[in-house]
């Protein structure tokens, strides 16, 4: 089964026109390396660590005591930065055997997007390292030629048996492949002796070596490098974005695609099952669109879904701001996510963290039993963290799911949900937050802090001390409530709980100050079945709280309906 990219639009950048084209696919076969430069934590990335989108597992690192040029204006998204000093020292090692191919194969395909800070200077792009010293022969490597080399990429090695030097413009591109300061779209292609060079999806230049003999490398030279040759030269200046590597030769319609494309996205469907293996892995591509763990899928998807198998999951996951992802479990009674019991921040399973960023994020989460613990870590696991909603959209659905709870800890509780801070400007014609269908057997339920317009409705909480915490906690946001909720059953909330009592919907504002605004509430059609208490208020004296309508409830053996504490 093949790998393939569908283009169907792209803006063209660095034309006088942008196009919109529709061209054929590029076949992503035999890709080798894949980095986007994004930085990105549900990928593991770091300053440290650069993750491979190509499945290959040919992840990239930096040397020791040093980060990488994380910067977040590529071309597309992140990138990364090089400024041509040792002292900062940001060259990435490209990992796992990546010279295997470099050297011995008979065809690769290098291409990226390349920003030169300058032209006057000559500069090393990649080579091969030794990744234990850094340093090493780096023959053969690809390099920016200035001055009187024409401003050409070369392949420099000394195993081409080319006239004169491994200089010689007979190995080059043809003269001004780079833009100075301007996002440019360099290929380069190997197809046994034949070189050639694109630009922009152009061709450039390429030559015919007399001799395609090669040289193992030798001296643990077993990785690639970006940004440098050996740990000295000239040093690359400018940045990188969207490298990518194939142990292939491109044909001219592909490299063509790959310019249109600009940046090559994950599929739009991926698939997890803890069966699956690098061999077997259901007709899908292992490392592709095929993971035996749940974030590996969450970062390979694009923006669509990743489909979870029937299975045991014990991890916990990170999702970006900005996300367009539904995550779907085969359903709840047959797929189980366990929350580690070794997160000594706090125990979750999901986490997504939105402080300050200003991107629409749209999540879906159905399928799953979700089962956290109490412990002494955290004393709260957390099945579900969505954090500080603050400046962007969120659009959070969360359905058909079961909430458990692993007691470690007497008296210590553990929330099926903790959604921080999450307001919408206006409700607009539905609820941008909605919460439906689940089983909650956890004894902290809900906690909503500082929250606005959520709509929480055909769910069943059971044995919670609270199964509803609506209150202050968050206090960046000031404007909060506006929640419907209804048709909901609550049963068996007790206060045994230390600092109680907890009803099952608890309205908290103690401890809030002033500058609060409070949208009222609805609260309807609901069963409350057998709790110490319903429905509770804790709050300031010098709080107006507008009046929530409570209506249509049902209260069968529940102690109080509506008590302020």
């Amino acid at each position: 089964m093949k790998k393939l990219v569908t283009i169907y639009a792209a803006a063209v950048f660095l034309l006088t026109v942008s196009s919109l084209v529709q061209a054929a696919g590029v076949d992503m076969n035999d890709c080798e390396v894949l980095y986007h430069f994004n930085n990105q934590a549900e990928c593991g990335e770091s300053g440290t660590y650069i993750h491979d989108s190509s499945g290959s597992g040919h992840y990239g690192s930096v040397p020791a005591g040093k980060t990488a040029g994380y910067v977040t204006n590529g071309i597309y998204g992140g990138a990364v930065e090089f400024d041509g000093t040792g002292t900062s020292d940001h060259r990435i090692f490209i990992h796992n055997g990546m010279t295997d191919f470099w050297n011995n194969a008979g065809q690769w395909s290098v291409a990226m997007w390349i920003k030169t800070s300058t032209t006057s200077s000559s500069q090393n792009i990649i080579g091969a390292v030794n990744p234990t010293t850094g340093t090493g022969s780096c023959t053969p490597w690809i390099w920016y030629g200035a001055g009187g080399y024409g401003g050409r990429i070369q392949l420099a090695s000394w195993y081409h048996s080319c006239p004169g030097s491994a200089y010689d413009p007979s190995v080059s591109s043809d003269a001004n492949i780079l833009d100075l300061n301007q996002w440019t779209h360099i290929t380069m292609t190997r197809d046994s002796n034949s070189i050639n060079f694109y630009k922009n999806g152009v061709p450039w230049g390429g030559f015919t070596a007399v001799s395609s003999q090669n040289s193992s490398l030798g001296g643990g030279n077993t990785d690639l490098q970006i940004g440098a040759c050996g740990s000295s030269g000239a040093r690359l200046r400018g940045m990188i974005d969207e490298l990518v590597i194939f142990s292939r030769a491109l044909s001219s319609d592909e490299v063509n695609d790959l310019f249109l494309l600009g940046e090559i996205t994950g599929p739009d469907t991926v698939y997890v099952d803890d069966d699956y293996t690098p061999t077997s892995c259901g007709g899908h591509i292992w490392g592709w669109d095929a993971f035996d763990n749940i974030q590996d899928g969450i970062c390979a998807v694009c923006c669509s879904t990743v489909h979870v198998a029937a299975g045991t999951y014990t991890e916990a996951v990170t999702i970006s701001a900005g996300s367009d992802l539904t995550i779907q479990g085969a359903g709840r009674d047959v797929t189980t996510w366990i929350a580690p019991a070794d997160d000594a921040s706090r125990m979750h399973s999901v986490k997504c963290d939105l402080s300050g960023l200003a991107d629409t994020t749209t999540l879906d989460i159905s399928g799953f039993t979700f089962s956290v613990e109490d412990n002494a870590i955290s004393t709260s696991g957390i099945a579900i963290l969505i954090n500080r909603a603050s400046s962007g959209p969120l659009y959070l659905s969360i359905h058909d799911n079961k909430f458990i709870e692993t007691t470690t800890i007497a008296n210590e509780t553990a929330n099926s949900m903790l959604l921080c801070h999450n307001r919408f400007a206006s409700r607009g014609a539905e609820a941008p937050v909605k919460i439906y269908n689940n089983l909650d057997y956890t004894t902290g339920g809900i906690a909503m802090s500082n929250s606005q317009a959520f709509d929480i409705y055909n769910n069943v909480f059971d044995g919670g001390s609270d199964a509803l915490y609506i209150g202050y906690g968050c206090p960046e946001n000031t404007t909060v409530g506006d929640h419907h909720i209804y048709n909901n059953t609550f049963k068996n909330a007790s206060s045994a709980y230390p600092s109680g009592p907890w009803p099952s919907i608890f309205f908290s504002y103690y401890g809030s100050g002033t500058g609060m605004t409070f949208l009222p509430s609805t609260i309807e059609n609901n069963s409350f079945q057998d709790n110490d208490m319903a429905i509770g208020y804790e709050m300031e004296s010098n709080i107006t709280y507008p009046s929530d309508a409570i209506h249509d409830n049902s209260f069968e053996g529940s102690n109080d309906y509506a008590v302020a504490v």
